[in-house]
């Protein structure tokens, strides 16, 4: 189940699209426990041997809080 409208959509899209999808992926296993971050969606077209990432945002923060997520985005894509 999606997080959000906005992730529902876009996962649905994909998928009739042709990709095998995976969501709430979480990665970056920690020494202590937990992981370093959760990918959104993670989805694969296997005729186009293509792999994405998508994190949607509805995001109405500040500009401050907003550049943090982003920041956040870009460590995310360590992982694919």
């Amino acid at each position: 189940m999606a997080n959000n409208l906005l992730e529902q959509l876009i996962a649905e899209w994909c998928e009739l699209q042709g990709y095998f999808l995976r969501r709430n992926v979480w990665v970056g296993n920690r020494a202590k426990g937990g992981y370093e971050c959760e990918l959104d969606i993670v989805a694969f077209h296997p005729g186009k041997k293509h792999l994405v990432q998508i994190e949607p945002s509805m995001d109405a923060s500040s500009p401050k809080i907003s550049a943090i997520r982003n920041i956040m985005r870009i460590y995310s894509k360590t992982y694919i």
